[in-house]
C-alpha cells in the first residue's frame, strides 16, 4: 500500500509539474528570464567595449584640457574666420581641438544613430567642449566628461568583481547588481 500510495504520489506530482509548464504563467515567466539573461549578457558586452575605450576617451579629454589651457578656444575672430572658409588662418591648436571633439561625438552619434532629431542632437552636442565655447565653459564640460569617464570605469570595474564573486560567469539580473553597488 506504501508503495502503491508513493507512485500514485509521484504521479500526481508529475502531473502537475507537466500543467504548470504548459500554463502561460510559467510559458511568460521562462521568456522573462531567457529575455533577462539576453539583457544581462548584452549589458556585459557592452561594458567591455566601453572599458576598451575608457583608455583613449581619457587621453582625449587630458589633450583638450591642455589645449584648452593654452587658450585656444573662445575667439570669436578664428569662429569667423571658419565661416568665411579660411581655417587655415585659423590657430592650429584650435583645429586639433575640434578634431579632438569631433572623435567624441562620433562615439556619440554611433550609440544614438537616427533616434534623435537635430533639435535633440543638437542639445547633446552643447554638452560636449567647443572651440566656440570659453575657456571656463570648456574647462566645466571636460571635468564633468572626466568625472562620467571615472564612473564608467568604476562600473566596469564593479561588474568585473560581481563576475569574479560568481565564478566567472554572468549572475541573474546582472544590471541591476551594478546598478547597486553604483548607488552605494
Amino acid at each position: 500500500q506504501k508503495d502503491v500510495a508513493l507512485r500514485e504520489d509521484r504521479a500526481q506530482k508529475e502531473l502537475a509539474l507537466k500543467e504548470t509548464k504548459v500554463s502561460p504563467e510559467f510559458k511568460r515567466e521562462q521568456q522573462l528570464e531567457a529575455s533577462q539573461a539576453q539583457a544581462d549578457v548584452k549589458y556585459n558586452a557592452q561594458l567591455q567595449e566601453a572599458s576598451k575605450q575608457h583608455a583613449l576617451k581619457e587621453q582625449t579629454l587630458d589633450r583638450l584640457e591642455q589645449l584648452n589651457k593654452k587658450g585656444v578656444t573662445g575667439k570669436p575672430y578664428e569662429k569667423l574666420l571658419e565661416k568665411m572658409g579660411l581655417v587655415n588662418l585659423t590657430s592650429e591648436g584650435r583645429r586639433e581641438f575640434a578634431a579632438d571633439v569631433k572623435n567624441l561625438i562620433t562615439d556619440i552619434r554611433s550609440i544614438l544613430g537616427g533616434q534623435f532629431s537635430n533639435f535633440e542632437f543638437q542639445t547633446i552636442l552643447n554638452a560636449y567642449p567647443s572651440a566656440d565655447f570659453s575657456q571656463g565653459a570648456n574647462r566645466a564640460i571636460i571635468n564633468n566628461l572626466k568625472e562620467f569617464q571615472d564612473l564608467r570605469h568604476k562600473e566596469f570595474e564593479f561588474a568585473n568583481d560581481i563576475k569574479k564573486e560568481n565564478k566567472g560567469k554572468i549572475p541573474e539580473d546582472f544590471h541591476s547588481m551594478v546598478n547597486d553597488r553604483l548607488k552605494e
